[in-house]
């Protein structure tokens, strides 16, 4: 008959097993089977982006499934590689020794999604998690309840729960975080995330905070403005603005403002215009409150573009608001919505100093012609990501990490980085027993000359 105590030992192997996939030929054949399930189906999912957000399919493609095709053939052709231990140097206080880093998952991890991208914002920090060898207990947003209900009825049936769980939709939010997790990963607001941050700081467990901000454009004099009023507008007008990466205000200089105005309304006109051949589907706010709130920040004596609004179908038109000032209500918060306020400047420190009224955005965005000023900007700017001379794009490459700084976030992801985040690098010395240097041991009369020469 077995002791307690070898019951009890063999009982926590089992639990930790149920919580982590140990073999990376699993993790790959998991992410596989993640893959096959989206591209087959792909319509499924955009019809449920479209009911929760109004998404085409070109959008719902190009900003949720391909990202996220793309990230999981990235882990696929490459998790063996990042799992595989690594030597680094030995110094001499351990001659004659050997030191590797060994990968190793946390265990079960919670992700909570967000409703403005309810695929690619769950399911990628889920890649992640997954590549490194956790398993992942998920929450959709209930905002896109059309998206949850997708994951419920696709995922549940694919994978096994004690790898992939999905929490059913009625659960209350304080029953998800009553349970304790090994990992917290979550995208969305400020307010929430410090609830995450305290969760997890209760049960001693890693987290990771995806969060937003207000992040600014500067355009400079020597901008290219043709370039730079196309890239911000569809920038910002990407999901009818509800990007945690969508510039939030303009910052113009003076000698440029004008015409940076008018080139944005051309493309406005343009996309999506009474006249526009073709007009692009553009989406609408994903609620009656968000709907309300967006409402309120459209002050008509400063619109230049735009500022109509449909209750009925929670349409908010494109609209460009000018010559406001930092007590507008557009400036109290993140938008998160298709209104664009544009100040301008007339030196880049002025421009700084009003982006300083709002620390850390989530990201930046600069356009200038000017190595002189664009070396400046990302010097004086601290943020969780710039992109120079576009929006949104640092985003898409699976090589750059993506993640906050102060309240924009703590914690990355994104490729590497994601395995990186979901892993815990264990550093383990081998010593050799044939020889053994004496100077450690007592008595240590004479050996503190000798101890400097190996410690300086």
């Amino acid at each position: 008959m077995e002791s307690v105590d070898v019951k009890a030992k063999k009982d926590l192997m089992i639990a930790r097993q149920d919580k982590i996939i140990s073999e990376i030929n699993d993790r790959i054949k998991i992410l596989k089977s993640l893959y096959s399930l989206f591209k087959k189906e792909e319509d499924s999912i955009c019809k449920a982006l479209f009911e929760d957000l109004g998404k085409s399919h070109f959008e719902a493609y190009t900003t949720e499934i391909g990202i996220v095709l793309s990230d999981i053939s990235l882990n696929i052709k490459n998790i063996k590689s990042w799992a595989k231990p690594r030597e680094v140097p030995t110094p001499m206080t351990n001659f004659y020794g050997k030191s590797k880093i060994y990968t190793e998952p946390f265990g079960k991890a919670l992700i909570l999604g967000p409703w403005n991208y309810p695929f690619q914002n769950l399911i990628c920090p889920m890649v992640a998690a997954i590549g490194a060898g956790n398993s992942v207990v998920l929450r959709p947003s209930i905002s896109a309840p059309s998206m949850y209900r997708w994951f419920e009825k696709y995922l549940n049936n694919v994978f096994p729960e004690k790898y992939v769980e999905i929490i059913p939709f009625e659960t209350p939010h304080e029953e998800v975080l009553a349970r304790k997790y090994d990992f917290y990963f979550y995208t969305g607001g400020i307010k929430v995330g410090k609830i995450i941050a305290r969760t997890a700081a209760e049960n001693l467990a890693p987290c990771v905070l995806e969060l937003g901000g207000k992040s600014p454009v500067i355009v400079d004099e020597t901008a290219n403005i043709k370039m730079a009023a196309k890239r911000i507008i569809w920038g910002k007008m990407i999901n009818l603005g509800q990007t945690c990466i969508a510039p939030d205000y303009i910052l113009v200089h003076n000698k440029v403002k004008q015409a940076l105005l008018d080139k944005m309304v051309y493309y406005l006109n343009l996309w999506w215009g009474d006249k526009a051949k073709n007009p692009a589907p553009i989406g609408h706010i994903i609620n009656d409150m968000h709907f309300e709130r967006l409402e309120k920040m459209i002050t008509n004596e400063h619109v230049f573009y735009g500022g109509k609004s449909n209750p009925r179908t929670k349409f908010i038109q494109p609209t460009i608001l000018k010559d406001i000032g930092m007590d507008h209500p557009t400036m109290h918060e993140e938008i998160f919505g298709p209104i664009l306020p544009v100040m301008s400047f007339d030196s880049l420190d002025e421009a700084i100093n009003i982006v300083d009224q709002h620390k850390n955005p989530l990201s930046f965005y600069i356009f200038s012609s000017s190595k002189k000023n664009t070396r400046y900007l990302i010097k004086q700017v601290p943020a969780g990501g710039i992109t120079v001379n576009d929006t949104l794009m640092h985003f898409a490459n699976h090589h750059l990490n993506f993640g906050g700084i102060g309240e924009s976030g703590i914690g990355n992801y994104h490729g590497k980085f994601g395995f990186d985040t979901f892993t815990h690098f264990k550093p383990v010395l081998y010593k050799n027993t044939l020889i053994d240097v004496p100077l450690r041991y007592p008595p240590y009369n004479g050996k503190l000359a000798f101890a400097k020469l190996f410690l300086k």
